[in-house]
């Protein structure tokens, strides 16, 4: 027959000595570590995907804003051009273009000191 299997076991001795779980932890550090390192790759590489979708985002719109100042700047050159002033004006405002040129002379321009006449002979041997 057999004997009967004592209550309690004794541990092996080499999962409780303190050398075998420093070689446990040594064996494990280098998992960890590689872990570690790829979990930082990972989030750089979504990073950097994440910054150049911003800049090719931004690119665009720079693109997009050029082509509108691009025609804004063609508008503003043909609603300055003096033919497209005078064709609103005539349409607008009811207004035609003079028919001539028309220079008025410019008042005379004040001088320092009054300019009084001479006084005749006859009024000079008086005083």
């Amino acid at each position: 027959m057999r004997q009967p299997r004592p209550l309690l076991l004794p541990a092996p001795a080499r999962s409780w000595s303190v050398l075998s779980s420093r070689k446990r932890r040594r064996d494990f550090l280098p998992w960890v570590l590689a872990g570690v390192l790829f979990a930082g790759n990972v989030i750089t590489y979504a990073l950097t995907v994440q910054q150049e979708a911003d800049n090719n985002h931004t690119q665009e719109a720079i693109v997009r804003q050029d082509q509108i100042n691009v025609q804004l700047r063609a508008e503003l050159s043909r609603s300055e051009a003096l033919d497209h002033v005078e064709a609103l004006a005539s349409r607008s405002l009811a207004l035609v273009p003079a028919a001539g040129t028309l220079f008025l002379p410019a008042p005379p321009a004040p001088s320092a000191r009054p300019q009084v006449a001479p006084l005749p002979e006859r009024a000079r041997e008086a005083f």
